[in-house]
This record gives structure tokens, C-alpha cells and sequence, in this order.
């Protein structure tokens, strides 16, 4: 499905790679690598508020994760892949338990697009996923213009704030992230900032079930 332009790590990609040996990397160590720098950095913010963005790719293609979590699911290797995202997110909650900054920390789970089980590599998702939905009740995945290739996930833990179990029915989307945490920091944005982005921090957390009255989106 056009992954066939270099190979890195024995795995057909997109795109020509540049950079030579010292560019090559190990798909099955990209877990432990990033989750490390995240947990060495929080253990370093101990004086001061931090902000971090966890960027995994575990569940988009290659599918490669580390043989600690090879066959431990039974959907594959993406139902391996996700096994060790949950394990990077358990890491990142138990370093900031251990720092005792968890119940005032806000997480926010999130993805960059609807999704999408056969995405280009050969790994049987779409055999093993059997009656799985992964769009759940929306029409469409990712590439498509009906709401299962945008809608998302959107888990908000703020332990001291948002109530347990709660789930909300409001539309809200990402472009409100500046806004809503402007609002929350007490942060006055640049004139003519972030036009589009509106605040509705109080429907994350739970405070109401506010919707944001329209989106924008692109398949």
C-alpha cells in the first residue's frame, strides 16, 4: 500500500529516508525511549508547574512493539501495540503519584484523527479485529469525511476536579485547547490570537454539559 520507499528496521516506510546509520532507529524501542524522557522530566519539574505532550506511536503503523508485549493480546500486533501504550500512560500516572502531583494534575488523553485498522501494513488488524468497531458507532474511519474519521477520544483526569466515571455527550474539539487553558491559567492571549479557539474547560472537567455550537472538520 505504498510503504515501499526505504527500509528501516527490516519495515517498508513512506518516504525516503536521509541521514545515513546514525538516522536508523528500532520501532520496539520507541516506547521505552520516549516514556523515560517524559518521566526524567516530570522528576525534574519537582519546583515548578509543567506542561507535557506525550507524542506515542504505538498505535499508528509500523506496528512494531517491544517482545516484552509481543502475543500478550489477541487482536495482533496492534492489540499488542496498545498494551504498550497503556503501559507508557500506567508509567507516566505512577511517576506522578510517586511525586505526589497526581491529584492535582490534569491528563488528557487524546488522538489526531478518527480510527483506522488497515492503514498500509500487513498485520492482520482488520482479520483480528473480528466485530470490533473502532469507530464505535460512527460511520467511517480515518481518510473519511463522515464523523468516525474525526471524532476521537477525549478522557480528561483531573482527580481533585473531574467526577469519576463521568461521561459526557458535549461536543468539544482540540482547536479550544489554547483558549481553555488561558482561562484556567489566568493567561491573557496576544490581540487577535487563536481566533477560533473558545473556552470550555468547565465542560471538561465536568462542571456542565456545555456543547461548543459548530466544528470545523477535514477528511
Amino acid at each position: 500500500h505504498g510503504h515501499d520507499m526505504a527500509i528501516v528496521n527490516g519495515i517498508g516506510r513512506i518516504g525516503f529516508m536521509k541521514g545515513g546509520g546514525k538516522a536508523l532507529w528500532q520501532d520496539e524501542n520507541i516506547a521505552d525511549s520516549i516514556t523515560v524522557r517524559a518521566t526524567d522530566f516530570m522528576k525534574n519539574s519537582t519546583e515548578q508547574p509543567f506542561f507535557l505532550y506525550f507524542a506515542t506511536n504505538d498505535i499508528h503503523v509500523p506496528r512494531f512493539p517491544h517482545s516484552r508485549f509481543r502475543g500478550q493480546s489477541s487482536m495482533g500486533l496492534r492489540g499488542d501495540a496498545i498494551l504498550q501504550f497503556d503501559w507508557c500512560v500506567g508509567e507516566i500516572v505512577r511517576v506522578l503519584k510517586e511525586m505526589g502531583v497526581y491529584e492535582n494534575t490534569i491528563i488528557i488523553l487524546s488522538s489526531d484523527n478518527g480510527g483506522v485498522l488497515d492503514d498500509g501494513d500487513d498485520d492482520q488488524a482488520e482479520t483480528l479485529a473480528k466485530d470490533h468497531r473502532p469507530a464505535g458507532p460512527h460511520r467511517g474511519m480515518k481518510y473519511s469525511g463522515f464523523d468516525g474519521g474525526t471524532a476521537v477520544p477525549f478522557i480528561v483526569s483531573w482527580p481533585n476536579h473531574t467526577p469519576k466515571k463521568m461521561k459526557s455527550e458535549a461536543l468539544v474539539s482540540q482547536i479550544d485547547f489554547v483558549a481553555s487553558f488561558a482561562s484556567l491559567l489566568n493567561i491573557r492571549l496576544p490581540k487577535g490570537s487563536a481566533p477560533d479557539s473558545q473556552n470550555h474547560i468547565s465542560t471538561w472537567i465536568g462542571e456542565n454539559q456545555e456543547s461548543r455550537p459548530w466544528i470545523v472538520q477535514q477528511g
